[in-house]
């Protein structure tokens, strides 16, 4: 499969795993091996793990490239991607030569996503303080650039030029998305904790304002991640709701969208983020749905897509 870059113009499709449950680290690992063969049997364009430490959330993957270097021999045409690994607690020429093994190995389908890091503890473990990890990061990710296209010296061995054209940042502020705008990269943004007495549509409303800043200052390309949970079992439905209930707690309002194939997709196509983005990234958290759920929900909105069911935005 070509780079998400050369996705013909339709609202790419892609999932995001958070390699999470009570099961333990293997079970984790096997079940996102398995949804990464659902995705692309389901022609999803990409399939992306995101970065955890410590067990937090009971998610288990500190090291997403190496998961990738296994999901590279387990698929075929799916895009790979990280959602992210935290760039400012990398060595920038380790971060660059085991990019480019994953990208060999999967015969240039990686599309590598970074983030400055967002846990304190973290940042602690390295001997870095927290408060300074952004300019870190930056220079992380210029000198991570540098190295990708041939330069400097000794020179990154395997060469891989082309992946220098497929970085992505996480962020959700103005100042991160500007200054990716500035340097030409893609941009990956999702819906943040909603603040107390707001609401998801009014966090969605905000994400929209950046994606405007980001397209109007050179940005390359906005994928848009949302918390999905696609089902035609009520009793599922039902469910899913209450363990986000349980999950964020009392009176917090509820995030991931759940209904049917139709009904998700006429609610994404009031989303101000999904209709400005180039991709749409599906996730079930914060809910650690069971995996026969997830796989139905991937098949069937893949299933609503080639159906052309009644959705502007998912066709």
């Amino acid at each position: 499969m070509s780079s998400l870059n050369h996705v013909p113009r339709r609202l790419g499709r892609g999932v995001i795993c958070h390699v999470s449950g009570t099961d333990g680290a293997a079970t984790a690992f096997d079940r996102t091996i398995r949804l990464a063969q659902v995705a692309e049997e389901a022609e999803y364009d990409s399939f992306w793990v995101a970065q955890h430490r410590f067990g937090t959330d009971d998610a288990h993957l500190p090291a997403p490239l190496v998961l990738l270097a296994a999901l590279a021999r387990e698929t075929d045409q799916i895009a790979l991607g990280t959602a992210s690994v935290a760039a400012a607690l990398e060595h920038p020429r380790r971060l660059a030569e085991d990019s480019a093994v994953v990208e060999v190995l999967s015969g240039g389908r990686l599309e590598l996503g970074l983030g400055s890091g967002s846990d304190p503890i973290a940042s602690a473990a390295w001997g870095l303080d927290h408060d300074h990890r952004h300019g870190r990061f930056w220079d992380v990710v210029d000198e991570l650039r540098e190295l990708l296209v041939g330069a400097g010296s000794p020179r990154l061995h395997p060469p891989v030029p082309g992946l220098a054209d497929r970085l992505w940042i996480t962020a959700g502020s103005g100042d991160t998305v500007m200054t990716a705008a500035d340097r030409g990269l893609g941009l990956i943004a999702g819906r943040r904790r909603v603040r107390p007495g707001g609401t998801p549509a009014e966090e969605d409303v905000r994400v929209a304002a950046l994606f405007d800043s980001f397209t109007a200052a050179g940005g390359r390309q906005v994928a848009v991640s949302r918390p999905i949970v696609v089902t035609e079992e009520p009793s599922v439905a039902d469910w899913v709701a209450a363990e986000e209930r349980r999950v964020r707690g009392p009176g917090a309002p509820l995030t991931v969208h759940i209904g049917t194939a139709q009904e998700i997709a006429s609610g994404l196509d009031g989303d101000p983020g999904v209709r400005r983005a180039d991709h749409l990234l599906v996730h079930t958290r914060p809910v650690d749905v069971p995996l026969r759920v997830e796989e139905t929900s991937l098949r069937l909105l893949a299933r609503q897509q080639a159906g052309g069911v009644a959705s502007s935005t998912l066709t």
